[in-house]
């Protein structure tokens, strides 16, 4: 079982955000929440479906994006291994899981740590050990024109994670692809290309309602779609001014 761990610098730099986007593009994968608590010898895993998809919260986010299995864990810092180690069992037989929480670097082995910042937070002392165990950067802002780690030589990527910017979002994939070791379910761009091909009608045209629907099913931006049929040298026909 493969596994992504979403790190940050600190609570709302975007690893829900992040986490939720590559769900939507890692069919069958699995994801779990980690909940640091202040009160000492709290241990939950909470699995149950009412619990999980409650509107409002990360973990019913995880679902919508297609997670197939969601995990919330509530611990305090003493006994974040022990959840772990009794959520693990909940998740055999995903082909993957993504992870998010810094204190789950202390007791797992990921193929890959992401970690977020958004270049104002404070840096909180669990964040400044996590990015010292990343292997991506993702500064999630408008702004790219600084780099608020000039020391780290850690790969990274300015995302905007609320309006993705379709090319930085297929580099992002392709970088999360090949740090993987090529997983399937990252070629984001070839799964769209088969969607489009599958829809094309006798002309060899897509209309735009499919294109809306292929970006709805794979839970992209309508751009990303956009730039491939633009790749893909496809017209659009039947088309609503300005979505694509």
């Amino acid at each position: 079982m493969q596994s992504i761990v979403i790190t940050g610098a600190a609570s709302g730099v975007g690893k829900t955000t992040l986490a939720a986007h590559l769900l939507s593009n890692l069919p069958g994968w699995g994801a779990v929440k980690l909940t640091v608590t202040k009160e000492e010898g709290i241990c939950q895993i909470i699995a149950a479906p009412q619990v999980i998809k409650q509107e409002g919260k990360d973990t019913a986010l995880f679902t919508a994006k297609g997670a197939v299995k969601v995990v919330w864990l509530k611990a305090s810092s003493s006994l974040v291994g022990e959840a772990v180690a009794e959520a693990l069992p909940l998740l055999q037989g995903l082909p993957g899981v993504v992870w998010e929480g810094n204190s789950l670097l202390q007791h797992l082995r990921p193929q890959l740590v992401i970690f977020v910042t958004d270049g104002r937070s404070e840096m909180k002392p669990s964040g400044r050990s996590a990015l010292a165990q990343a292997d991506l950067l993702v500064f999630n802002s408008r702004e790219r024109n600084f780099n608020p780690l000039e020391q780290s030589s850690t790969p990274f990527f300015f995302l905007d994670l609320e309006n993705r910017d379709s090319i930085k979002w297929l580099a992002f994939c392709q970088e999360v692809q090949r740090k993987m070791g090529g997983a399937k379910e990252l070629q984001l761009e070839e799964r769209i290309k088969a969607e489009i091909l599958k829809s094309l009608d006798e002309n060899g045209k897509l209309s735009c309602e499919k294109a809306h629907a292929i970006a709805d099913e794979l839970g992209v931006d309508r751009k990303i779609v956009g730039d491939v049929l633009n790749q893909m040298k496809v017209k659009l026909n039947k088309c609503q001014l300005g979505c694509f």
